[in-house]
């Protein structure tokens, strides 16, 4: 009988064994969360390009998102201007003055919401007295364009116009049933092309439904996030010097 002796190399070691388990625990980890942060690195282009340089985009594009979101188109200028110097809260602007008066109107608010000249640019006391001059309710301590103008009208049928939290919950509930109407064909349509029997089993058709809500609620929680996060630094942020989104 012959025996064969191997000595233990260092690659059979238990440490080694669990350092490697370890680098494949690690690398699995990263190529499955590559997908969300190339995804997240993606929209913070494309949303900083839709607010600032909406020209880099395909205008189709621009569309579908600024239809999305429900942002009005002069919400979007004021924006732009107030990056470029030429929409102040103290300065006003001498050309683009009633952009944000004629929006406030068409939304049935007064004009003075939208004028930069009689909105307070800053919090404290002065931001106090200027709101209960002009008749704007739940600002207390802020200053910047009023939410309600911001919200866009969101949730004034259910008296929540002024509430950023009702604003984004609104928006997301919509974005969902209106992004279901977009990824239903995305979904079924190859089915219907390449395996129309397959529509013929119910659990394949419940399955097909799902993963197209799965993909609207994804982007719904997208767009909702968005409006959460302006919420949070709108009341994390308690000086307010200009900034439109800040509210």
């Amino acid at each position: 009988m012959i025996l064969k002796f191997t000595s233990k190399t260092e690659a059979e070691t238990p440490e080694a064994v669990k350092g490697k388990r370890n680098f494949n625990k690690d690398k699995f980890l990263l190529t499955t969360r590559l997908d969300a942060l190339v995804f997240w690195a993606c929209s913070a282009r494309i949303m900083w390009c839709f607010f600032y340089q909406p020209e880099r985009l395909p205008s189709t594009y621009v569309k579908w998102i600024r239809t999305l979101a429900g942002v009005d188109n002069r919400l979007l200028r004021v924006l732009r201007l107030i990056r470029s110097g030429e929409w102040t809260y103290t300065r006003g602007s001498p050309t683009q003055a009633t952009l944000l008066t004629t929006y406030a109107k068409d939304l049935g608010y007064p004009s003075s919401w939208g004028d930069p000249l009689r909105v307070p640019a800053f919090g404290g006391p002065s931001a106090e007295r200027v709101w209960e001059l002009i008749g704007v309710k739940g600002r207390h301590g802020l200053g910047g364009v009023p939410c309600e103008l911001v919200h866009g009208g969101v949730g004034s049928k259910m008296s929540l116009a002024g509430s950023c939290t009702g604003n984004s919950s609104i928006r997301g509930v919509k974005a969902f049933f209106e992004a279901v109407l977009v990824y239903l064909p995305a979904h079924f349509l190859p089915v219907l092309i390449t395996r129309p029997q397959v529509l013929l089993r119910p659990h394949r058709v419940l399955s097909t439904f799902l993963a197209t809500c799965r993909s609207a609620a994804f982007l719904s929680a997208f767009i909702s996030s968005f409006w959460l996060s302006y919420l949070a630094g709108k009341r994390t942020t308690k000086r307010r010097d200009g900034i439109l989104w800040r509210g």
